[in-house]
């Protein structure tokens, strides 16, 4: 059985991406905002996110919430005050940042977030800044997670363009595939001790195996070669 998945990124673009006998487990989109002395990641998930990531990844955390630009700003600080996780909640999506050190002001993260226009929709949230703010955007990318694991990072791109070896690939059923190894030093290697840059002609990614016990080398290499990435 063959999977397609489709997406709009943060910038606006669309991507879509299939894939032979893997099942989508989950996905979630990325993009830096720099400018100036300004930068700050967000990640972009499916409802939900904010509350999962808070009760799996801080202890005993404490919850508020603010309004920005007429959607909620839900906040999460752990008990130990080191992590502060901040979303900006919309009907389909959330749009999450991370905070580490002592928790940050309402001023702080009002100016934040109230500086992004988001437009949020079943195809994927879109983040734009305010263009008097002089930001740009750089290192987005869509990250898919399959049932066994395995990843599929998919850079837009102007980033994808940096990741491309100079030499020839081995040919796929799309493109060609470049492999790096994940574990320096170690001798004996099996397909699952490397990752995969598959390049298409409109669009590249990079696959990383779930462990062994979850995907096969065999599995592993038939799913690297069924990618197809394409960017519009």
């Amino acid at each position: 059985m063959r999977y397609t998945f489709s997406r709009v990124a943060p910038s606006g673009r669309d991507v879509q991406a299939s894939w032979a006998d893997e099942r989508l487990s989950s996905e979630v989109s990325g993009v830096r905002f720099v400018g100036s002395s300004y930068g700050r990641g967000f990640q972009i998930g499916t409802t939900g996110f904010h509350d999962f990531a808070a009760e799996h990844h801080l202890r005993s955390a404490s919850h508020r919430r603010l309004r920005v630009r007429g959607r909620e700003l839900r906040i999460a600080t752990g008990a130990d005050k080191r992590t502060t996780i901040a979303s900006l909640i919309g009907p389909r999506h959330e749009l999450m940042t991370v905070f580490s050190g002592p928790a940050p002001t309402d001023h702080t993260l009002t100016g934040l977030f109230g500086v992004l226009r988001v437009s949020d929709s079943t195809s994927g949230m879109v983040v734009r800044p305010e263009r008097n703010t002089l930001l740009e955007a750089v290192n987005e990318h869509v990250l898919l997670v399959g049932e066994s694991h395995s990843s599929l990072d998919l850079p837009v791109p102007a980033e994808a363009r940096r990741m491309k070896p100079r030499s020839k690939g081995a040919d796929t059923a799309h493109g060609e595939v470049w492999r790096r190894p994940l574990h320096h030093g170690r001798r004996s290697r099996t397909a699952h001790d490397y990752a995969y840059i598959v390049g298409t002609r409109k669009g590249i990614g990079e696959a990383v195996a779930g462990p062994e016990s979850k995907i096969s080398s065999r599995t592993l290499l038939d799913w690297v070669d069924s990618i197809d990435i394409a960017w519009t």
